[in-house]
């Protein structure tokens, strides 16, 4: 219609009509133009937006990734990364495009970064009116989102995290998320810690008033900060049955008894009915927030020591077997044949077999083996070692154990403490005389977190010194300082420290990572997983449970954000020796602690049942509960392990892989998520 228009008005002869359009001509031209200038200022300044939400982030990024350095610092630190992203992004654009300012802006209250942007865009036909450039103002904010948060980190407490460095890499990465979170969100923030192995610890305290004020802080080992635990509260003794039967109440006095020469430090199994799994590995009820239907069952460990008298003598002989010196293969063709058996009634070239015979060995087993050990002799008489049946007898007395050898913890493979002092006596096996008292085995145990034990001068058991680095071999006891996976024993070996609650309170936060310390036994995901569900719900059993003077918000809150930090450095590996949450798998346990317990609710305490329950544990979570959860897994290589965590985590996005150099970036990641630009 333009061209057609134009053409009419250039083909009119009227001399009124080519005046006016010649006089038109530079409006249209400015119209035409100023329409082209607007246009490529729009584009500009929506760029230098883009820009500037990418700068925000970055400069909240750099701010919030660690609580070290004065503010200053950290805002200088901050609109050094913001504005370097602003620039190398603006470098792409156009060249139209003018940049007049740039400001950051941090409000440490409400944990808000905001940039804004003033420039321009350079105009193409509006500078002949004297307006070479159009203006403009863009501004971005970056915070939590404005929404409460509350956080529970499940994090894993197995010895294993002893090996490069990996536990301080943990508990330093997890305290900077925690300062990050709590700067971001300030008392909009609540976190739990959930320190799990094979069993969590319930003696906990409640959560200290919110405070998300910003702390000093330490470094502690791996064997943490050494602060000995509360006291149980009567309320968690109600809540602990028997060792090996959920439905058996246990008072506190027999509950301190099994935990002798220490007390019971806090660490269950699980309730009957909390989950089911059949024989193929299949988890029939998955985990829930539902209140238990049993008490939990203390998770207490049996020494391996037998505490019952083994030495024993006899008051009445029998004549021993003796048989004939075998004379061994024939010799080669034409040796002289061998000399002929020895007669009966004589003694010389026989061999006495001593007790051994009660092992109920025949001849042809008994006599070259005991030869090739040097423990047959050669006699020239018979000498009377049989005692006659319904003649022997036990003595009171034990034998006098000393520094034992490494042998009594078979590498930390068995639980060897001693709970109780009993006489001892000297090593009179098979002798007609009694044993006689020569002095006494004390109660004893090698574990470093037992710490008002070993505080209290408790005495450590002499053949697992080597967990201690200042054992004191006259007087038996140690500093209290554990610096690798060595063997240890006692009742609660394998019992990390007591988990905490949602807490707004940033102090109480770090002093739990700071406390926390490694423990033997296997590694169980689901336990810790099935805690942190706990941990984040709004029922009102485990308000009263927690303590929690405001429970949870409910599964769902539009204006909650509930997040599970999982953070492991392996797959599962059910315990052999120590029973875990659901039992164990070694038969051939010795002394009082026998045959494993197995709990009820897992029909087959095998790789595809644990695997199984911590695939379950993360679906739970993500689907039905809608909570979001990330897994970081830590040195692991496994393709297969990997891909566990991946499943878990529902996302690869979810799912870090890291070194331990890394776990502070993995930590650093997940703020990133926390971030949302809000304007």
């Amino acid at each position: 219609m333009v061209r057609r228009e134009f053409g009419r008005l250039l083909a009119s002869r009227r001399g009124n009509v080519a005046m006016i359009f010649a006089l038109a001509i530079p409006v249209l031209i400015l119209l035409v133009g100023g329409g082209i200038d607007v246009r490529q200022w729009s584009n500009n300044k929506g760029f230098a937006a883009d820009a500037t939400d990418a700068a925000v982030l970055a400069g909240a990024k750099t701010y919030f990734a660690s609580s070290a350095g004065t503010p200053v610092a950290r805002k200088a630190a901050a609109e050094a990364s913001a504005f370097a992203a602003f620039d190398r992004q603006m470098a792409l654009g156009s060249t139209t495009t003018v940049i007049n300012s740039k400001a950051l802006n941090i409000n440490a209250a409400t944990g808000e970064v905001t940039m804004t942007v003033t420039g321009g865009s350079k105009n193409n036909f509006a500078g002949v009116l004297g307006y070479p450039i159009m203006p403009f103002t863009v501004t971005a904010s970056a915070t939590a989102g404005g929404q409460e948060l509350e956080l529970a980190l499940i994090l894993d407490n197995t010895s294993s995290m002893f090996e490069s460095n990996r536990f301080q890499a943990m508990r330093a990465a997890a305290k900077d998320y925690v300062n990050t979170m709590f700067d971001l969100g300030g008392d909009r923030v609540r976190i739990s810690v959930v320190p799990w192995t094979t069993v969590v610890n319930i003696n906990t305290s409640a959560p200290d008033a919110a405070n998300p004020a910003a702390v000093g802080d330490v470094a502690p080992p791996a064997a943490g900060t050494r602060v000995a635990p509360p006291a149980i509260s009567a309320g968690r003794y109600a809540l602990v049955a028997t060792p090996r039967d959920a439905a058996v109440a246990i008072n506190q006095a027999d509950l301190d008894a099994l935990a002798a020469p220490t007390t019971w430090r806090g660490c269950i199994r699980s309730a009957n009915g909390e989950v089911e799994v059949d024989a193929s590995g299949a988890v029939t009820k998955p985990i829930s927030d539902n209140a238990p239907d049993t008490r939990w069952p203390a998770a207490l460990l049996e020494t391996n020591l037998s505490q019952s008298g083994n030495l024993w003598w006899c008051d009445a002989w029998t004549t021993s077997t003796v048989w004939q010196d075998d004379p061994g293969p024939p010799g080669p063709p034409g040796d002289p044949p061998p000399p002929p058996p020895v007669m009966e009634g004589s003694l010389e070239g026989r061999y006495v077999v001593p007790n051994f015979q009660r092992a109920g060995w025949n001849r042809s087993d008994a006599v070259p083996a005991l030869r090739r050990s040097g423990l047959l002799q050669k006699l020239a008489y018979v000498s009377q070692t049989t005692c006659d049946p319904g003649h022997q007898f036990m003595s009171p007395l034990r034998q006098c154990i000393g520094d034992g050898g490494s042998w009594w913890h078979y590498n930390g493979t068995r639980n060897a403490y001693y709970p109780y002092q009993e006489d001892c006596g000297n090593w009179n096996y098979w002798s007609t005389t009694p044993p006689e008292k020569v002095g006494e085995n004390k109660p004893c145990l090698a574990d470093p977190n037992e710490i008002s034990y070993v505080a209290g001068g408790g005495r450590i058991c002499a053949w697992e010194q080597d967990a201690f680095s200042g054992f004191n071999a006259s007087t038996w006891t140690a500093s209290p300082n554990w610096t690798a996976a060595a063997p240890i024993s006692g009742p609660n070996i394998n019992c990390p420290v007591g988990m905490l609650p949602l807490s707004g309170n940033r102090k109480q936060v770090l002093d739990k990572l700071n406390e926390m310390y490694p423990v033997p036994g296997g590694t169980m995901a689901d336990v810790g997983l099935l805690w942190g569900l706990r941990s984040l719900s709004p029922k009102k059993y485990w308000q009263d449970f927690w303590g929690l003077g405001v429970a949870a918000k409910g599964w769902g809150d539009k204006k909650t954000r509930k997040i599970a930090v999982m953070l492991t450095d392996g797959a599962n590996v059910a315990p052999s020796q120590y029973e875990g949450y659901y039992g164990c798998t070694d038969t051939w346990r010795g002394g009082p602690a026998g045959g494993c317990w197995n709990s009820p609710n897992v029909a087959k305490l095998d790789q595809a049942s644990i695997d199984g329950l911590m695939l379950s544990a993360c679906n739970e979570i993500r689907t039905s509960y809608k909570v979001e959860l990330y897994v970081i897994l830590v040195d692991v290589a496994d393709a297969a392990a990997r891909a566990k965590a991946t499943a878990c985590a529902g996302d690869s996005a979810h799912a870090i892989f890291t070194s331990t150099a890394g776990v502070g970036d993995a930590f650093k990641d997940i703020v990133d998520r926390a971030l949302r630009l809000t304007k």
